[in-house]
């Protein structure tokens, strides 16, 4: 289950760059939006988790170089990772 989690999230971080190469450099984002709070992030009054906040904007060139996909890379695997009881 791990390794399998593991592969998923490397995946996504990977990807990211491969994906967005066909991004004309003039429309390019120059780096992301700041996070001040991991548990509580804000982005001009809309409220984001972090796996939301990564496809929104960690599909950027060398987004695993960027603090704050970084930041919420990490959020999300520990949000994947909690237990949730479902009901049968």
């Amino acid at each position: 289950m791990k390794t399998s989690f593991v592969l998923c999230v490397s995946f996504l971080l990977c990807s990211a760059p491969i994906l967005s190469g066909c991004q004309d450099d003039k429309n390019a984002v120059q780096g992301t939006p700041e996070i001040s709070d991991i548990n509580n992030i804000m982005i001009q009054g809309k409220r984001f988790t972090a796996h939301e906040y990564m496809k929104a904007f960690c599909v950027i060139p060398k987004a695993d170089e960027d603090k704050n996909c970084v930041l919420a890379a990490d959020k999300a695997s520990r949000d994947m990772s909690k237990i949730v009881k479902v009901e049968w």
